[in-house]
């Protein structure tokens, strides 16, 4: 009897050992909720928990794809990634962030960075639209490249759910000015002749009428491959007559000393040129530029100020340093 009792204490210690051991094994399986980057020549995968109900797979992973740069910086090389199929928005666009600014091991393909392009960071606002942006010295930078490498930041974005658009924001080093590219998406390039085009297109800029009262619409080309950003593109368009009917509204001298775009408003700030002559001390010049500006998708409103002027008041109608919608009511 004594002996079956030692038997049975034995028998149960190792039992409970048995489940000590096996309850330490699924523990450390459970700690694998983590996002790991493996960086290879054909992708980044993304890896998630896996270890849910029987142990099997909760989710298959899908894949993506992003665009490189060939080595030679003639045209784009795709890869393939390995992502989570109910990742974010934020960790999907994370995931190819990272890869495509990982230098891939394989040596045929080369990180969409043109030389004189230093990437720095980007933000994503919860609507469809990353901004990318960029330090750039312009005077190692050709525009081919540049071009390049935005098609490739953008169609790689572009494929992923709940991204619908891409701005690039690039800091200039050397002369200090900051270009904003909005608007960008899948659509916003061409291949002609195997060269990677930026496509074209026209916007309605509202030039004065030879009376100076009103305002008439014309279409311009812009060019999303021009140095010079669309809105600036406006701008100068407005310095000179359209044709026969239409008067400049903006005296050629006038320069932008600063803008930018912030949820659909664009903040622009004139040079003091911009009150040099009588057309534009009126609201038809304010109009001009506002309407003109409010052509393109993502500027909804514009706000208007000139450089050390302190005085609000411009017409009876408007105010520098406020915001405004277009007004059509001036158009004949």
């Amino acid at each position: 009897m004594g002996l079956f009792k030692k038997n049975s204490k034995l028998v149960f210690i190792i039992l409970l050992a048995g489940l000590f051991l096996s309850s330490c094994g699924k523990g450390a399986d459970d700690e694998k909720n983590t996002i790991v980057m493996d960086n290879n020549s054909e992708a980044s995968t993304v890896i998630v928990d896996d270890n849910e109900g029987d142990g099997e797979a909760a989710n298959a992973l899908k894949t993506m794809t992003v665009s490189y740069v060939d080595h030679d910086w003639t045209d784009l090389s795709n890869a393939e990634i390995n992502v989570d199929p109910l990742a974010s928005t934020e960790s999907m666009i994370d995931a190819v962030m990272n890869a495509i600014i990982t230098e891939p091991e394989d040596a045929a393909k080369a990180v969409p960075v043109a030389q004189g392009m230093e990437y720095q960071r980007y933000s994503f606002d919860g609507e469809g639209t990353v901004t990318v942006i960029f330090n750039i010295d312009s005077s190692r930078t050709d525009a081919y490249t540049l071009n390049l490498s935005k098609k490739a930041f953008t169609l790689s974005l572009c494929r992923i759910e709940g991204v619908n658009s891409v701005t690039f924001e690039m800091h200039n080093i050397v002369t200090g000015d900051e270009a904003i590219y909005h608007g960008y998406n899948e659509n916003s390039f061409a291949n002609i002749d195997d060269a990677n085009l930026e496509a074209e297109y026209n916007v309605m800029v509202y030039y004065g009428t030879l009376d100076g009262a009103g305002l008439v619409g014309r279409e311009i080309n812009v060019d999303l491959s021009d140095a010079i950003s669309v809105e600036k593109q406006i701008i100068e368009a407005l310095k000179v007559s359209s044709g026969d009917d239409t008067e400049p509204t903006l005296p050629s001298d006038t320069y932008i000393v600063s803008l930018s775009v912030n949820d659909g408003v664009c903040y622009i700030e004139f040079s003091r040129e911009f009150l040099s002559n009588a057309v534009a001390k009126t609201d038809i010049a304010m109009y001009s530029v506002i309407n003109s500006l409010t052509s393109l998708s993502y500027i909804d409103n514009v706000n208007i100020m000139v450089e050390g002027v302190t005085d609000n008041n411009i017409s009876e109608k408007v105010q520098l340093a406020v915001t405004y919608g277009p007004d059509y009511t001036l158009c004949r």
